[in-house]
């Protein structure tokens, strides 16, 4: 009786671990089935050793000798074995709620940092779609003000082009006004000139006829005295003449002299002035509007493209964070990888207690204390070890644990 409870005690302890590692899935499923099987093989190799064999139950009673009451005295032994291999089956199933406890804890621990390493990624996910948004707008604002800003600048150009090329066209007509001002002149003074030589002929034709009237007085003798005091006279006012035809073109050639230096410098200083204000004025346009195009490019380097690349560095920030997450996902398995070694360790143990409950030899013999340690040597991490105290009930600053993060 006591081999049978101990056998079924093994199979329940055996079948209740699924649902102490968590939610029933597939894998877990065949792991109770295995346990429900060898707590069934337990309880068989019990009751075969506990019964006698069909052959001797059939056989006739024989008289109590000596020699027959030898095989009742070696199946104490027997009963014996069977109950030193409950106890130890039992005292091997209790060593194994350690190994439970903390592997059930273990796998909560996973599976909380599995949620927060989620968490986390979908927050850095959200933090960078949130910053590329930004960055994204902020480059689309600049753009929108630099589009802006090179329109109003176009205009400006255009407009400045525009009165400049008014300006210029001003002049040239001012300039051809003025040329033909002095060609009109210059034709004057040509016109004077013709009356000046008109003049020189007539002096000339009034010489030849106070000669000839000179002439015929000397002919006429004395009654040609009073025609020769006139002929003398003529003879005079030719001369007279051409003295004052040749100053009156000396003066008219000094006048058009001096009046052409005087159009040219009075109009050439007077020029000069109003167009060196007029390209004063233009360059102080142009100059005007190069600082404002540098001041506003400046502004836009030092605002929008340091927005930029503020925007930029938490984008790489996020993406650092979420690259910290991912690689965390080998940590879990790692931890994965533990716990499935730590259950076909288990499996070896169980094997080894159905082995030694039917008097078999066991080919490998594990304790539940080696598992144990095999899952602790395992830990990557400093909260395992937390963990790991905490699900045995120690103190958490006793435990062993190495000063540096593994991961």
């Amino acid at each position: 009786m006591k081999t049978l409870l101990v056998s079924g005690a093994a199979g329940c302890a055996v079948g209740v671990l699924p649902l102490i590692l968590g939610a029933a899935q597939p894998t877990q499923l065949l792991i109770t089935a295995a346990a429900s099987i060898c707590g069934g093989l337990v309880t068989r190799a019990a009751q075969r050793s506990a019964d006698p064999a069909p052959a001797d139950a059939a056989l006739p009673p024989r008289p109590i000798d000596a020699a027959s009451a030898e095989p009742t005295r070696s199946a104490l032994p027997v009963e014996s074995h069977v109950a030193v291999a409950g106890r130890d089956v039992a005292r091997d199933l209790v060593a194994l709620e350690p190994l439970f406890s903390v592997t059930h804890e273990q796998l909560l621990s996973i599976v909380a940092q599995t949620e927060d390493a989620a968490g986390a990624i979908m927050m850095s996910l959200e933090a960078l779609n949130a910053a590329q948004m930004r960055s994204a707008g902020c480059i689309a604002d600049t753009r929108e003000r630099i589009v802006g800003f090179a329109e109003q600048s176009d205009t400006a150009l255009h407009t400045l082009a525009q009165s400049l090329g008014t300006y210029l066209d001003g002049r040239l007509r001012e300039t051809r006004a003025e040329r033909s001002t002095v060609d009109a002149a210059a034709d004057q003074m040509r016109g004077l000139d013709t009356l000046i030589v008109s003049l020189e002929k007539v002096g000339a034709s009034t010489r030849m006829l106070a000669l000839n009237a000179n002439i015929e007085a000397s002919r006429a003798g004395i009654h040609g005295a009073g025609f020769k005091v006139i002929a003398r006279e003529l003879q005079d006012l030719a001369q007279a003449s051409q003295a004052a035809m040749a100053e009156a073109r000396a003066q008219v050639s000094n006048v058009q002299r001096t009046i052409a230096q005087v159009l040219t410098t009075d109009h050439g200083a007077e020029g000069t002035h109003s167009e060196q204000q007029r390209l004063e004025s233009l360059m102080t346009e142009l100059d005007g509007i190069a600082r404002t195009t540098t001041q506003v490019l400046l502004g836009m380097v030092r605002t929008d493209l340091a927005e930029i690349a503020s925007q930029t560095s938490a984008v790489g920030d996020q993406v650092l964070s979420v690259f910290g997450q991912v690689q965390f996902q080998d940590v879990v398995r790692q931890q994965i990888e533990a716990v499935d070694e730590s259950n076909a360790m288990l499996r070896q143990c169980l094997d080894g207690l159905r082995q030694g409950l039917i008097g078999a030899e066991p080919a490998a013999l594990i304790r539940p204390t080696a598992i144990l340690e095999t899952v602790r040597s395992r830990y990557v991490t400093q909260i395992q070890h937390r963990v790991d105290a905490q699900a045995l009930g120690k103190a958490t600053a006793g435990t062993d644990t190495p000063d540096i993060e593994l991961f």
